[in-house]
């Protein structure tokens, strides 16, 4: 919510106040020495000089002959605001409040959703290998690594689909700390001597607006950013992670590129129901 603070300024020759405003990153400017400005009733004049800062003093001038009242607002929101798309992220809430769901005649867009797909390589030939029983017992100890990677980062499953996974999460830096901690602990985890051929994860990233709906009494994502999610799972060779040019542009991908010292390889696709081809970039992750 926006924050304002207010003050009063007296009319007549002289009734003004003098304060410093700093800049926090939002792009405007003070004037270097004062930057007047004259409070009339259907108007503002601004009077300043033209060398640009970031900080200076600021002086309201009022040549009313009545009282005014001056307020600072802040346009940007507050980093204590917990938003619902936030909130219904977190599988902890998921959990608690399962039941408390939208309408299911109710769609509602959610901006900056970033939304994660995985997939088990070689889990066919496991079950053909090893037998139905033995096999799910390893799909599930699998659901259990990624489940807990999930939550470990402030992510929600949204569902499971054979032995593949839908989550989102509202912060991209935790996005792909949770992918990390999949990829890292799964290939430990995973038998290998056993199996018939070698169980890889793979796992793709896609970061934009989608549709939240109802389905089946459970709070699901639809749209255009979870399709193209579902398709880059196939850019995957295996242990990787392939994420959209949107997210490998973020600072965020950058910054866990460089501590992590993983680089991205990039690859133009044309996805099946995608007119254009799109830039992907892979990351081998074990």
């Amino acid at each position: 919510m926006p924050t304002a603070n207010k003050a009063p300024l007296q009319g007549g020759a002289g009734g003004g106040f003098m304060g410093t405003i700093h800049d926090h990153g939002s792009g405007d400017f003070h004037s270097k020495s004062s930057l007047r400005i004259q409070c009339f009733p259907d108007r503002f004049e601004l009077e300043s000089c033209s060398e640009k800062t970031t900080d200076g003093p600021l002086r309201f001038e009022n040549p009313n002959p009545f009282t005014v009242q001056i307020a600072f607002e802040s346009v940007d929101w507050s980093e204590d605001i917990l938003t619902a798309a936030q909130v219904t992220n977190w599988q902890e809430f998921r959990d608690l409040f399962d039941a408390e769901v939208i309408s299911p005649n109710e769609q509602i867009t959610v901006g900056a959703q970033i939304v994660l797909f995985t997939d088990l390589r070689g889990s066919t030939a496991m079950y053909n290998g090893i037998g139905d029983a033995p096999a799910y017992v390893v799909v599930r100890d699998h659901f259990s690594v990624l489940i807990e990677a999930v939550r470990d980062h402030h992510g929600a499953i949204v569902k499971t689909i054979g032995d593949a996974i839908m989550a989102v999460f509202s912060r991209v830096e935790e996005a792909l700390a949770s992918v990390q901690q999949m990829h890292e602990r799964l290939h430990a985890a995973l038998p290998a001597s056993s199996l018939p051929v070698p169980l890889m994860l793979k796992s793709s990233l896609h970061i934009g607006p989608c549709l939240a709906v109802n389905a089946n009494d459970k709070l699901d994502y639809f749209g255009t950013t979870v399709n193209f999610a579902a398709r880059m799972d196939g850019c995957c060779q295996g242990n990787d992670l392939a994420v959209s040019d949107e997210l490998y542009a973020r600072p965020e991908t950058q910054e866990f590129l460089k501590i992590t010292g993983r680089t991205a390889e990039p690859k133009e696709v044309k996805f099946r129901g995608f007119d254009q081809a799109h830039r992907v970039w892979r990351i081998q992750m074990v």
